[in-house]
């Protein structure tokens, strides 16, 4: 697609103006750096003439370009009446039924691509999974001679989340219908129940660890059931004992990634599944219902958020436990730095908790289930606490527990943890009743206001502020309405016998209130601020006036109700029940925003074996006098030397490329020996000049390489082609390092956040109105740093931290441009200010 194609189709899309000119700025920046890109690699020093990246318009283009086939403008029409997966289905069907497929493709190579372009659809075109994931989808025979579909999982796979990777075997199943196939029947040859049971037991003792812990018999179920075979290829160099040399498994080790969508997908997420297969009309799959899904079960039969808080790693707090008074209360909504796995906590939860938690960090949930990052929101309940003096204190904001943090005894309530309807929505869970909150009261007092014959100016103005606990006294009265969460304490959770005792003062009037110390448990249960003087427990102000309009103007009458419905009797001001569930949470890992670097670190993706030493030097290696490695055969005729890029470093020629037969060693020009009848891989173990060629490198860049210039033992590439020694003398030079496909990473955690205010991120008002922001969320020019501004789509705001490793990594760039392909820099970036 050129960019003026692209630039159209934006024109096309309905949306403001201002993102009309946005997204077509973005377009226009991206196609000149693709230009600028290829203009250096025509050069063909490199050992690639082309840009790998391709520039993908949308969905329908990513998925037509990954696979290299014509459905993008077909898939975009689907997708505006059909759903992503509705739209997958329709388009694995038409591909199963031959569309897209050259004339002499085979019915597996139809259904192959039909399976993969359905799982890209699904996971959007962004992940590896749809290419790598799936090894292979072969039509094998059952033991009754009839014919049934096998889809083969790779290592790769984890990359599209275990729900998807679970619904690659929903759409095998239907192109298999399409295709006429018969099911796949389980232990027709051999016992291969018993050898999933076995190899994910030894996977999951001796390789790595599942999200989800799963029972023996849901894997017997699942494998016994499944219409389509789940294979895959071996990840691991752990065998089975008991189930050895079996018909249709062909290996003996563990296969990982088939192990992987049997336990996260296909039982872990049994749930979700269950929706996609109503969703996609699919018959056939109702024994997902009959999965006892992924808990554990022990001696007591615990309940799944238990289970969740035994996994716990040594070092990693656990915050709050599932259902438990004092816990972080659930609280349904989002801020604009929370949404899709991302909760919010007070920011002064992290000052009393010794910043156990900051911005980022990971957490695993019980409720709804699974991980989240977390954000700070300052307009949720604050934590209640008791000091080292008896008193309790209802922390008011983050000042006020910088202050009184040192003096803290205990957290008795943390307060609140917000998180996104949408989450529940996603993991198809439960929700659960909420506990009255700020946001009830507020909707509920607007249909007061509705309801109202005049217009009651007096009430509206509560619709943005807080009132006095006299105003919320008069409102409840005045309107028979619930009394504002603010002034609410846990009255759900104490018993009635508790509350008699409640009503058993030494003295009370209505700003003062004395009770003996025994209440204080009681009052710590509650919730209700009070300070301990010698043996009495006092209550004044606020507490003092919300418990003698609740307990003392008329004394309740103990039934079997609840303390809040007793309450709401005798005192006309309706109680709702404050608490709904605490949430279970625990740490996962903190905040991680840092250079993303191969284990060890290495400068070029060059191999030297062992010849570097420990540190795998390529200037230690260099002194050998021949020096042989497993290279790419692309060779220099003119000179007679092997070559790193397309162009001879040397004398500027083009080079060639020549495949070599493992069998009968024969040098050959296309990639199969008729001799031998087998492949010729394009590389092969030779000399390579490599101290010639890493001085001919530090002249040609002017720099001069220092121990140790990390490179790699080998390398494991299909074709072993190896970096340009250049590009690692640059990065080296600048402090960086490369990631295993030459590329430069800095690894920071993907949180949303949707409006900003320029104080938050310390960007200048300049430099915003430079990058195209005009005007705050109320269309008002933006002249202050604390006016609230949106965010635009496309848009990041990174770590401080990569600030420095950006600026190196544009170094990196210009210099290469200059210096390696003889071109224009391109960033021209020095300090952070001009990111």
């Amino acid at each position: 697609m050129s960019e003026n194609d692209a630039i159209s189709r934006i024109r096309h899309i309905d949306m403001p103006e201002y993102y009309l000119d946005y997204y077509s700025h973005l377009s226009t920046e991206t196609y000149s750096i693709f230009q600028h890109a290829a203009l250096a690699k025509s050069t063909l020093v490199d050992s690639s003439g082309i840009i790998e990246p391709k520039i993908a318009f949308d969905l329908a283009d990513r998925v037509a370009k990954m696979h290299d086939i014509d459905i993008a403008d077909h898939l975009r029409e689907i997708l505006k009446i059909k759903s992503k997966e509705l739209s997958a289905l329709i388009l694995s069907k038409e591909i199963a039924s031959g569309n897209y497929s050259l004339p002499d493709a085979s019915l597996e190579d139809k259904l192959d691509l039909a399976v993969r372009v359905g799982l890209a659809i699904i996971t959007e075109g962004v992940t590896i999974a749809p290419l790598q994931g799936i090894s292979e989808v072969k039509i094998k025979k059952n033991k009754d001679g009839t014919d049934y579909l096998s889809v083969s999982i790779a290592g790769p796979m984890r990359a599209a989340g275990g729900t998807e990777s679970a619904v690659t075997l929903l759409i095998a199943d239907y192109v298999r219908q399409i295709a006429g196939l018969s099911k796949f029947q389980a232990n027709s040859f051999d016992d291969e129940t018993g050898r999933f049971v076995e190899e994910l037991r030894i996977y999951e003792r001796e390789a790595s660890s599942f999200q989800f812990h799963i029972l023996d018999e849901d894997i017997e179920h699942v494998i016994s059931n499944l219409p389509v075979e789940l294979a895959g290829v071996d990840t691991d160099p752990y065998e089975v004992v008991n189930h050895k040399g079996m018909t249709r498994i062909k290996t003996d080790r563990v296969r990982g990634g088939a192990l992987r969508v049997l336990n996260d997908g296909l039982i872990g997420r049994s749930k979700k599944l269950l929706k996609r297969v109503e969703m996609y009309n699919l018959d056939g799959w109702e024994w997902l219902a009959d999965l006892k899904g992924a808990v554990q079960t022990g001696d007591n039969q615990e309940d799944a958020a238990a289970k969740r808080m035994r996994e716990v790693i040594t070092g990693r707090s656990v915050l709050s436990m599932p259902n438990k008074l004092g816990g972080f209360r659930l609280r349904y909504g989002r801020a604009c730095n929370t949404g899709f796995a991302a909760i919010g906590f007070h920011p002064v939860v992290a000052e009393i908790l010794d910043h156990t938690i900051a911005v980022g960090t990971q957490v695993k949930i019980d409720i709804p289930g699974k991980g989240a990052t977390v954000a700070f929101v300052d307009s949720i309940e604050t934590p209640t606490v008791r000091l080292d003096n008896g008193d309790v204190v209802k922390i008011k904001d983050v000042k006020h527990g910088i202050e009184i943090k040192n003096k803290i005894e205990k957290i008795l309530h943390l307060g609140d943890v917000l998180i996104t309807f949408g989450d529940f929505l996603e993991n198809n869970a439960q929700l659960i009743p909420s506990g009255y909150v700020e946001e009830i009261w507020i909707e509920e007092l607007k249909l007061i206001i509705s309801k109202s014959e005049t217009e009651n100016q007096y009430l509206k103005q509560f619709l943005i502020k807080i009132p006095t606990i006299e105003e919320a006294i008069k409102i409840s009265l005045d309107f028979e309405f619930s009394l504002h969460p603010h002034y609410l304490y846990f009255w759900d959770k104490i018993s009635s016998e508790e509350l008699v005792q409640l009503l058993e003062p030494k003295n009370f009037n209505e700003n003062n209130i004395e009770y003996p110390i025994k209440i204080k448990k009681i009052l710590e249960k509650l919730g209700t601020p009070h300070k301990v003087k010698s043996e009495s427990i006092i209550l004044d102000d606020e507490e003092a006036k919300i418990f003698f309009n609740l307990l003392f103007i008329r004394k309740p009458t103990i039934d079997d109700s609840s303390v809040p419905q007793i309450l709401t009797k005798s005192s006309k001001i309706k109680i709702n029940n404050k608490f709904s569930t605490s949430v279970g949470i625990r740490i996962g890992r903190p905040e991680k925003a840092s250079a993303r670097q191969m284990k060890p670190a290495t400068h070029t993706l060059f191999p030297i074996s062992d010849k570097g030493g420990p540190t795998r030097d390529l200037l230690k290696a260099s002194r050998n006098e021949h020096f042989f490695a497993n290279l790419h055969n692309r060779h220099c005729e003119q000179c007679n030397e092997p070559s790193i890029g397309i162009k001879c470093s040397k004398c500027g020629t083009k080079t060639t490329v020549t495949f070599r037969c493992n069998s009968c060693r024969d040098t050959l020009t296309e990639p199969y020996c008729e001799k031998c009848k087998r492949k010729a891989p394009a590389h092969s173990h030779k000399e390579f000049p490599l101290k010639a060629r890493l001085l001919l490198a530090q002249e040609k860049m002017g720099i001069r390489a220092k121990e140790p210039f990390k490179g790699l033992k080998e390398l494991i590439s299909e074709d072993k082609i190896a970096e340009p020694l250049e590009k690692g003398l640059v990065r080296q030079s600048l402090g960086l390092t490369t990631f295993k496909d030459g590329t430069i990473r800095f690894d920071a955690t993907n949180s949303p956040l949707t409006q900003f205010k320029p104080s938050w991120i310390g960007t200048s008002i300049e430099k915003l109105k430079e990058l195209g922001y005009s005007h705050d969320i109320d269309g008002k020019p933006i002249e202050s740093i604390d006016q609230t501004i949106e965010l635009r789509m496309q848009d990041v705001v990174i770590p401080n931290e990569s600030g420095r490793y950006l600026v190196s990594t544009c170094k990196y760039i210009d210099t290469l441009l200059v210096k390696f392909y003889g071109k224009t820099s391109f960033y021209n970036v020095n300090n952070t200010e001009e990111l």
